[in-house]
Parts: structure tokens; sequence; C-alpha cells
């Protein structure tokens, strides 16, 4: 294991995620986060430290969701982040554009979760049928064709079923 790797998953990690958040002036990642609706998972680490992952950040997103009632959000958030980050110039624009469109897709539904494999797969569904413009990247979690694609998909109430 690196030195890096060794420092990032050293330790209660996420309690030192929690009070770097903290010290950033934030009550909660999820709060940071809200701040750079926008950014990828591995910028909004860089934010926190260089020992950092981002799948880390995830992972506490995610249950700071869960445990606030609002796990269709973060769905909705973590898509935004893996769209920006697979597909940096926009839907359907760059070089190996349906590779990078998948790895954003499994990236995501791995992030929300097998048991909702359903569900992520229903949002996708909808989410290409509302005919995103060449280009288009999510600003936030509250975009149009992303409310409009999950508008049929309720992961709240799954995610406390």
């Amino acid at each position: 294991m690196s030195d890096q790797a060794e420092r990032t998953w050293t330790g209660d990690w996420s309690q030192r995620i929690v009070h770097r958040t903290q010290a950033l002036g934030y009550a909660s990642l999820t709060e940071l986060s809200e701040r750079y609706p926008a950014m990828t998972f591995e910028g909004l680490a860089n934010l926190v430290g260089d020992d950092i992952a981002p799948v880390q950040v995830e992972q506490i997103l995610r249950a700071e969701a869960l445990e606030a009632g609002t796990f269709g959000c973060f769905a909705r958030d973590a898509l935004v982040r893996y769209l920006r980050e697979y597909l940096p110039a926009g839907w359907l624009v760059g070089d190996r554009v349906d590779a990078r469109t998948a790895q954003a897709f499994g990236a995501w539904s791995t992030a929300v979760g097998e048991q909702f494999d359903p569900l992520t797969e229903a949002a996708w569904v909808e989410l290409k049928a509302t005919v995103p413009p060449m280009g288009w990247l999510p600003d936030g979690p509250n975009d149009p064709h992303l409310l409009k694609a999950f508008s049929s998909v309720n992961l709240d109430s799954a995610a406390y079923a």
C-alpha cells in the first residue's frame, strides 16, 4: 500500500472528514456538497484534504442522506457528479462517449446501491427519454432533466421500505 493510500484509510477516516468539513465552516459534508453542486466527488475530496478519497466522500454523503431522509436527492446529486466526471465535455460529446456514458451509469448505480438497481435503471431510461441536448451537463440535483427522469422513480420511499 502506498503512503498516500495508507494515510487515506488510516484511523477513523470518517471522523477526520467530518472534523475537516467543520473546520471549513460547514455543519456536514452534505452542506459542503450543496455549496458545490456541480463538482465531482474527486473535487470535493480535494477540498477536504489531499488524503481523502472520492469514494470516502461518496460514502459519507450517502450515509448522511439515508439518515436525513433525502436519499433521492443524494441519488440525483451523485448522478450529477458522475456525469461531470465521465462526460466533462457534456452529453453525447467527445471520444468514446458511449463507453464513458456507460462508466458514468455504472459508477452512479454502484454509488446508489445494488438493491436499487431496478430504480436506477428506470431513472437512466427516463433520463435518456428526456433527450438532453448535446453538450448538456446538469448544474445540480434539481436540474429539470433529472427531476423529470426521477419523477416516476421514488428512491426515498425505496430507501426506507
